[in-house]
């Protein structure tokens, strides 16, 4: 039986420019610590205007210094790359880490992110999927090929000879897509791996398999598909509490400044990107003094038993983000201290648990219809989409 395996996910968010060399190295230290501990992959987020800069920098870096663990996105934000480029640092990557590199794509859409590059956020998600379509084009083309000319939203060009380079050892580097629903119909064609909620997780396979994939691209696209976790450990219960809500309080402040931003100076953007959330309300993290829902804290001995809950459904992956999308004065420290007990004692006790996969579709009968709840079938049409 393959056991489930864990990664890092990286996703700080910063405003102090004073700490911006604390942030990286941080950073660049937990991700170590990760790949020396075994965790198999660390994925970077990429955001504009209060993350670190350029996550292909920061993954190039990162390639070299991860001895055994995969590196990838989580997601690269497709509409803001030139498809040129974008096929080339993918590559790239996949070479610097000898086919190590897992890539993570999405359309983002937060329209802070996205009008740093000059692009409406309600247009990212058929951006994405435009400019990506390039991309695989690109990626096909051999020297002797016509040439391709192209045009896809804001980028144009014309390439004559291939992308270099190639990547390692495939025609391509290995695709990840977040989403559900019909996202995950694109990528069960393309025979891609996936981000999404447990229980789509779990039913990714029938859709794979309903495709006609042989069993090794499904296989190979099974491994790498996964859910996410929000995980906050300490020594005691009572402690790693205190630092969940002083995570997640820390998150909604930044998501309210956010917004509040977004509607000072991008409010005829919000209004078609973001109709779902009304001005000055972010998404629900949570009640005053209660930890989201999303959120598993503990112990080390509680964050395995509550961890146990996923693990038996047969995730093949789970992504940990351990910041909460915030790295700040005191929660730095909160975090290294979470990254150190979870590939200190969590992280060695999955290595040798073996799935309780009778009490797992147990659990997820028991989940509700919706987003997280039973898994799609290869019969409910996603795949059409």
């Amino acid at each position: 039986m393959t056991r489930t395996k864990f990664s890092l996910q990286i996703n700080p968010y910063n405003d102090v420019p004073d700490d911006d060399t604390a942030l990286i190295d941080g950073i660049i230290d937990d991700a170590i610590r990760a790949d020396q501990a075994g965790m198999a992959a660390v994925y970077i987020t990429e955001h504009h205007g209060n993350h670190p800069g350029s996550s292909f920098v920061l993954a190039a870096y990162l390639a070299r210094a991860l001895e055994q663990a995969h590196l990838g996105f989580c997601i690269c934000t497709v509409p803001y790359h030139h498809p040129q480029r974008l096929a080339e640092m993918a590559n790239l990557l996949d070479q610097l880490t000898k086919g190590r590199f897992v890539f993570g794509i999405g359309g983002g859409g937060l329209p802070l992110d996205s009008a740093t590059v000059g692009i409406h956020a309600a247009d990212c998600t058929q951006l994405h999927d435009d400019v990506f379509d390039v991309v695989m084009q690109l990626w096909d083309k051999q020297p002797e090929d016509e040439p391709i000319r192209y045009e896809v939203g804001p980028y144009s060009g014309e390439l004559i000879q291939r992308v270099v380079p190639r990547a390692y050892g495939h025609d391509r580097p290995h695709v990840k897509l977040a989403g559900l629903g019909p996202r995950m119909g694109k990528a069960a064609r393309y025979g891609w791996s996936i981000f999404s909620m447990p229980a789509a997780v779990v039913g990714y396979r029938a859709l794979l398999e309903a495709e006609g994939h042989p069993p090794d691209v499904v296989e190979r696209a099974m491994e790498w598909t996964s859910a996410s976790a929000i995980v906050h450990i300490a020594p005691t219960d009572d402690q790693a509490r205190e630092w969940a809500l002083q995570g997640q309080q820390m998150r909604a402040a930044k998501l309210d400044h956010h917004f509040a931003l977004t509607d000072q100076y991008l409010g005829w953007m919000r209004q078609r990107a973001m109709p779902q959330f009304a001005p000055g309300a972010g998404p629900n993290l949570g009640g005053d003094g209660e930890v989201s829902s999303r959120t598993v804290w503990g112990s080390p001995e509680t964050v395995i038993e509550k961890l146990k809950d996923t693990v038996d459904l047969g995730i093949p992956e789970i992504s940990i983000g351990f910041d909460n999308g915030a790295m700040e004065a005191p929660l730095w420290e909160h975090t290294h201290e979470s990254v150190r007990l979870f590939c200190g004692e969590v992280l060695p006790y999955f290595a040798e648990y073996e799935p309780d996969l009778d009490r797992g579709r147990e659990l997820l009968a028991a989940m509700p219809v919706g987003p997280f709840g039973p898994p799609p079938s290869a019969d409910d049409g996603v795949s059409a989409s």
